[in-house]
């Protein structure tokens, strides 16, 4: 995986949405049962995972639907990355196919995609972000989430088919800016990027994402002095973000190289 590429943040059920989604989830479940979960979930994930396993009996998670729901984002807020991918995918495996589900699959596959990031294997983000496409070809937020998952794979092309319609919501074309700015650099057009991660700062000052992407593209466009205030500069407005922690590598990396380091200074 690129480690240039920060993780997306999950965020369980805001990749599609709407009443559709609502009216074609409740004949899955008991009354009730998702929304209460989702809630218990988010207080308390592993008293949540025991319930559900309780009530699971030792049955197959895949026979109850909305039990197998609430129990991969249970295991996606204890980090158990690997059980939540398999559990989504499952998910949208098993819903895809049933009549006024296909956005709520969709949404499933997207969660899956991002739960195998976070695991650390690209491969099976790029096979679960392409379920979520085929289920939901029209989505941007999956459009866009598939173009992010695609660089992870080395799928530039991908990538870069998946942003050249440009996205009508703001937040999700901001959000472009950045991932077409990855993969412009990735093609090797450095400049390119970095004129890309302009523009997004142009639109949010200080935005973590684009001042650590516009660092590495100068960076590899040689200058180091410049890469080296964006990369501090996250550190100082975010030290808490992913960026920071990438931010940090570049400058170890940066440091531990003498030639490098003093350029930098």
């Amino acid at each position: 995986m690129n480690r240039w590429l920060p993780m997306i943040a999950i965020v369980a059920g805001t990749l599609t949405g709407g009443a559709a989604r609502g009216a074609a989830v409740a004949r899955h479940q008991a009354p009730g049962s998702t929304a209460a979960c989702d809630a218990g979930a988010m207080d308390d994930p592993e008293g949540a995972r025991l319930r559900v396993m309780a009530r699971l009996g030792g049955r197959e998670a895949a026979s109850q639907p909305d039990l197998a729901e609430c129990l991969a984002r249970a295991d996606a807020l204890l980090g158990l990355w690997d059980e939540a991918g398999a559990l989504f995918d499952g998910l949208a495996a098993h819903l895809g196919g049933e009549a006024g589900m296909a956005a709520h699959a969709a949404t499933l596959a997207g969660e899956g995609a991002q739960s195998w990031l976070a695991a650390h294997q690209p491969k099976r983000a790029c096979a679960s972000a392409a379920t979520a496409r085929h289920l939901a070809a029209d989505d941007p937020a999956l459009r866009l989430l598939e173009a992010r998952v695609a660089l992870t794979c080395d799928r530039v092309a991908l990538a870069l088919s998946d942003l050249a319609a440009p996205f009508d919501e703001p937040s999700l074309e901001g959000q472009a800016l950045i991932v077409r700015a990855q993969a412009l650099r990735m093609a090797g057009h450095p400049d390119q990027a970095a004129a890309l991660a302009d523009e997004s700062l142009r639109r949010h000052a200080d935005d973590p994402a684009a001042l650590l992407e516009r660092g590495i593209d100068r960076a590899q466009a040689g200058s180091l002095r410049a890469a080296r205030a964006d990369w501090e500069r996250v550190l100082e407005i975010a030290p808490d973000a992913p960026e920071a922690n990438l931010a940090r590598q570049d400058l170890s990396v940066m440091d531990a190289d003498p030639d490098r380091s003093d350029a930098a200074q």
